[in-house]
Formats: C-alpha cells, sequence, structure tokens
C-alpha cells in the first residue's frame, strides 16, 4: 500500500510532467513563445505567462517554508502574485525562459524535498489547521487547476496541440 509520501510525489510527477489523465506542466508549457505566453484575451484576463508567476511565487512560498528558509512577512494580495506586464511587447524570450525554467526548478525542488524528508514530517502542521501533507496535496491540486487555464488559454490563442495520452 502507498503511503503518503507515494501519493504525493505521484501527484508531483501528473503535475509536473506526466501525461495521464491531463496534460503535465512540461507539455502545457512545451513550444510556447513569449509572445504566447504573454498574450491575453481582455485587459483583465491573466495570461499565461501570470500563471507561471503565480505558480512559481506559492509553490516556491510553500517550499521555503517547508525546507526552513525564511519567507516573507510582506503583506500582499493573490493578484498581486501574477505580476501582470500590461504591456506584453515589452517581454522576451529570454525572460520567458527563464520564468519557465525558474518554475522547472521550483517542481524539481519540491519533489527532492518531498523524497527526502521522512513521512513524519508530512504529519506536522505547517500551519494549526493542517498537516503539511494536506498543504502538499492542495498545492497540486492548485497547480493541476492552473494547467487547466494554460490550456484553456493556449486554445482560445490557437497554439495547443492535442496530446494523445491513452
Amino acid at each position: 500500500m502507498a503511503g503518503i509520501k507515494d501519493i504525493l510525489l505521484n501527484e508531483m510527477e501528473v503535475c509536473h510532467s506526466k501525461i495521464e489523465m491531463f496534460s503535465g506542466m512540461n507539455n502545457s508549457l512545451k513550444g510556447l513563445t513569449a509572445k504566447q505566453a504573454g498574450w491575453r484575451e481582455e485587459e483583465c484576463d491573466n495570461s499565461i505567462w501570470d500563471v507561471v508567476n503565480h505558480l512559481i511565487f506559492w509553490n516556491e512560498r510553500f517550499l521555503h517554508q517547508f525546507i526552513g528558509l525564511p519567507v516573507s512577512k510582506e503583506e500582499f494580495s493573490n493578484d498581486s502574485t501574477f505580476f501582470k506586464e500590461k504591456d506584453s511587447s515589452l517581454l522576451n524570450e529570454e525572460q520567458w525562459e527563464n520564468a519557465a525554467a525558474r518554475l522547472e526548478q521550483v517542481f524539481r525542488a519540491w519533489k527532492e524535498a518531498v523524497m527526502e524528508c521522512d513521512e513524519e514530517m508530512l504529519l506536522t502542521p505547517p500551519a494549526p489547521e493542517r498537516p503539511w501533507w494536506k498543504t502538499i496535496s492542495s498545492m497540486n491540486l492548485h497547480t493541476a487547476h492552473h494547467i487547466g487555464q494554460i490550456i484553456y488559454i493556449r486554445k482560445r490563442q490557437g497554439s495547443w496541440e492535442p496530446v494523445n495520452w491513452h
């Protein structure tokens, strides 16, 4: 029977790079240009780049807390974590590649941190209301939600290539 760690690592792998019931993040961003990543349909919509920045923010913040690094106490709103660039013409390929690489690095660091921790750590609460395993599982679901948004945006802009997961 799989333990908590095995389940969390599977969730992470599915969100990161597997193609199972849905496309993982790697495939969802595959071949995306900076122009496509910065595209938004309406002024108030998030771009793929905005979503990637949001995922970097939250996944990195929880990772730092999990491995014992300092986490900023500065107040912020969830909307501010999307780091919207209003003029997408100011964004370039190198910046986009750096953002995508940073998200990749955060995913890899999370998998490594979970692989190296003992299961007791996963039962320890980062906050009074729930243990780490629930926080990590919710983070994985949050990532899956945003993968769906990325694919939807790519479909709207005509840049999505369907994958065969069967």
